[in-house]
């Protein structure tokens, strides 16, 4: 068996993958870069890191190779217009009858959650209107459109479900996020802009110990059968 982690950044899904499946299976780590990933000497040993650029034409070693390809966290990279022919290669990539699973943040689901209902949430709405005017990586609009665009692709069977973080793990991705705001008021070019962004930003960064956080539905799923499949999004 040959599984692909399409975006692969630290390997930490391999590695975690890898700690459950027999040595005999091969991981691939495809990426555009590898600087996150540990060294070499670090990694399993059938933990392999291979450059595959996903909106690039998918060169013939990578054709109808893998089992299971793993693709995640590709809403702030890929625009809208990239998707149909992202998901083109995802497919090239898959052996008839194999699985590809898929999980994003809907930033669409865009909302604040409160512990109290009187705690004050303009702050961090306005943090992230003003993010994402400056950065169109910051409202992609395709992810809660992914089961009609596999349909489009001909995949049939499809099948998609939403998840939503509990409290404690909302918290965790909410701290995670933030520093994005930071780095995209360094960033700019327009001093008005970023003096209104790190204004905003420092403030956010205390509110959010008083029970206020960015929430966003994950969507992610697995479908089988490359023109023939099912997808299950969780």
């Amino acid at each position: 068996m040959r599984i692909a982690d399409v975006g692969t950044g630290t390997g930490i899904w391999l590695t975690a993958l890898g700690a459950q499946l027999p040595a005999s299976v091969h991981l691939d780590g495809l990426d555009i870069s590898f600087e996150a990933m540990p060294p070499s000497p670090w990694l399993p040993s059938n933990v392999t890191p291979r450059y595959f650029d996903i909106i690039a034409e998918v060169p013939k070693e990578f054709v109808h190779c893998y089992d299971i390809v793993h693709v995640r966290n590709f809403a702030f990279v890929l625009q809208d217009n990239d998707i149909h022919s992202v998901l083109e290669n995802l497919i090239k990539l898959l052996k008839p009858g194999g699985y590809l699973q898929w999980a994003e943040p809907d930033v669409t689901s865009f909302r604040v959650e409160k512990t109290e209902p009187e705690n004050d949430a303009n702050g961090l709405s306005d943090l992230m209107k003003i993010s994402q005017r400056q950065d169109a990586r910051l409202r992609p609009t395709w992810v809660p459109k992914l089961p009609a665009l596999f349909a489009d692709c001909k995949l049939e069977g499809v099948e998609h479900d939403v998840r939503d973080a509990p409290p404690y793990l909302a918290l965790a991705m909410h701290e995670c996020n933030l520093p994005i705001h930071g780095l995209i008021a360094q960033k700019t070019g327009n001093e008005v802009v970023a003096e209104e962004l790190g204004r905003t930003h420092a403030k956010n960064c205390k509110r959010n110990k008083n029970g206020l956080v960015l929430g966003f539905y994950q969507m992610g799923g697995d479908w089988q059968k490359t023109r023939q499949g099912r997808l299950m999004l969780n």
